[in-house]
């Protein structure tokens, strides 16, 4: 009896051998494919960021790219009076046909070091320059800025249209306001030009 039971704890003990190294195999197998699937994910996952900063990297010079060419700037001819073109910035373009329907095409279109200035018959003017887009100036407050300077004016470049005050109008500048309103009385406009 003694023999017997030797060899059923022999077997199962051959058997438990047998069953440990299977599932040792498998567990190391498994453990490879867990080892296989994280370096995959983690290729991948490298694969994508890499894709990403490309992307983004492209993205990038794409943006910069835009914003070179608008600062270098679309640009489009305008005919003036005389039947002439001239190559503007595309946003000056577009001011000057918003205008023609009450003020005609431009008599002139100059270039300065600071901008543009478009002048019409009736003396009104649009003045564009990138740092403030194109701006109208007209009437006395016009007036008022171009015998200052215009472009080479020590206020500047205006910087939005006039406004209508009490007794006159105002015009923000660069480097302050032209204001042009009489003394509330009826008397004589006059302006005052008011430096930041």
């Amino acid at each position: 009896m003694k023999s017997i039971t030797r060899r059923v704890v022999a077997g199962a003990a051959a058997l438990t051998v047998a069953f440990g190294a299977v599932a040792c195999s498998e567990a190391d197998e498994a453990a490879n494919k867990a080892g296989d699937a994280a370096s995959s994910a983690t290729s991948a996952a490298g694969d994508a960021a890499g894709g990403a900063k490309d992307k983004a990297k492209e993205a990038t010079e794409s943006a910069k790219a835009s914003e070179s060419a608008g600062k270098e700037g679309a640009t489009e001819e305008v005919a003036t009076a005389d039947g002439k073109t001239t190559l503007v910035p595309a946003d000056l373009a577009t001011a000057i046909a918003n205008e023609e329907g009450n003020w005609g095409k431009p008599e002139t279109i100059q270039e300065g070091e600071k901008g543009f200035l478009a002048t019409y018959a009736n003396g009104d003017q649009i003045v564009y320059a990138d740092a403030i887009g194109a701006v109208p100036v007209v009437g006395k407050i016009n007036e008022t800025w171009m015998s200052e300077g215009g472009l080479d004016a020590e206020i500047g470049l205006p910087t939005a249209p006039e406004n209508v005050i009490e007794n006159g109008w105002d015009q923000s500048f660069q480097n302050g306001t032209i204001v042009w309103t009489n003394d509330g009385q009826g008397g004589e406009y006059s302006a005052d030009i008011q430096k930041k």
